[in-house]
């Protein structure tokens, strides 16, 4: 591998042209690398071998034949090749792939050096000698990739609501780049996708092609992939199971439709024109693992919540004929005096105002 900070060019004008190679433009890594294979060639020993090899190059280019070629190194647009013996250049825009911005370039290069990918010459020049090369040439099948399998990849990109992760790696780039996109609501929560940073290795299940865009669907947890892949909305219309579940309380409600997607009901005038106060009545005496039969209304995405409609009549009946089981109220405790008071009382009630007069009589002169 090239390893060079910084150079200096061999002319009058040296101290002048130090330059760092790692902010070196095309034009001005063209001009250094064809500078160093020049001062290779006059080296004693290397001229009648490197001329051997670029008569070689020249006849594949001739040929128009593909070639491999290995990343040995990265600069600022493209990376330091090496093709035939020689070291040459390959532009980002000329790679066997396209990424839409130059990082994602930085971010998987840990990961490529070292990999031969295959080209065809598409510049050379003997004096001074230099080499560029073209990869923008047919020579990956595509991937047979597998439902719910889980593939590694590495993130190339993020945004604020995104990551885009490249599965190519998973594959040892033998079939080139396979990006896929993840949303930050696929995550469990926003700091999970905060953490995340470009370079990182990453895991996630493939689902399938988007049957519009044929981008690839992925996702990290099991339970969201109806809402991902939008399998989720050929419920609509449909009548399903919902199993109703009660807090300990028994006051909260949760309805779950398939065992998984929680949903819910809105009781208005519109959705039951005929039978709103009896849907009212019978909701609160479901009882907990109760299974009904519910029709799907809409779907809301964004909260992934299922809007249900009840109208099974006999479900409805039996529900709203229930008593609801009302908790017997602890008596209260009554003190002595109260009750002394109570029985005098009763005494009173059942005494004529006349006898009730002669008795205090008689109990004053006593």
């Amino acid at each position: 591998m090239i390893k060079v900070d910084e150079i200096f060019f061999d002319d009058a004008n040296a101290a002048n042209r130090k330059i760092n190679i790692n902010e070196m433009n095309f034009t001005t890594w063209y001009d250094f690398l064809t500078a160093f294979m020049q001062k290779i060639i006059n080296a004693p020993g290397k001229k009648a071998y490197l001329v051997k090899l670029i008569n070689n190059i020249e006849k594949h280019k001739a040929e128009n034949k593909n070639l491999p070629f290995r990343i040995e190194d990265i600069k600022k647009e493209g990376f330091i090749i090496k093709v035939a013996g020689l070291y040459g250049y390959i532009s980002f825009y000329h790679m066997p792939w396209k990424y839409n911005n130059i990082d994602s370039w930085r971010a998987i290069f840990p990961v490529i050096i070292g990999k031969v990918f295959f080209c065809k010459v598409h510049h050379i020049k003997k004096d001074p000698i230099s080499v560029v090369i073209d990869g923008e040439i047919p020579q990956f099948k595509k991937p047979e990739l597998i439902d719910d399998e889980i593939y590694k990849g590495i993130i190339i990109n993020k945004t604020n609501y995104n990551v885009f992760i490249d599965f190519g790696y998973h594959f040892k780039w033998n079939y080139g780049s396979i990006v896929g996109s993840l949303h930050i609501s696929g995550f469990d929560n926003p700091q999970s996708f905060d953490s995340l940073k470009t370079g990182q290795l990453f895991e996630a299940c493939f689902w399938g092609h988007n049957e519009k865009s044929g981008q690839l669907i992925i996702g990290t947890k099991p339970e969201l992939k109806g809402w991902v892949t939008g399998e989720i909305e050929k419920l609509i219309g449909q009548t399903v199971q919902v199993k109703v579940l009660k807090t300990t309380d028994n006051d909260t409600k949760y309805y779950l439709v398939d065992g998984n997607h929680e949903a819910y009901f809105q009781v208005t005038k519109l959705i039951y024109p005929e039978y709103k106060a009896q849907i009212k009545k019978a909701l609160p005496n479901l009882k907990n693992e109760e299974i009904i039969h519910c029709k799907v209304l809409s779907i809301n995405k964004k909260k992934r919540l299922i809007q249900l409609k009840w109208d099974t009549v006999l479900e409805i009946e039996a529900a709203h004929s229930r008593k609801k089981k009302i908790p017997n109220k602890p008596k209260k405790k009554r003190n002595k005096n109260s009750i002394l008071k109570e029985r005098k009382n009763t005494i009173q009630n059942i005494l004529d105002s006349d006898t009730i007069e002669k008795l205090k009589l008689l109990g004053n002169q006593i």
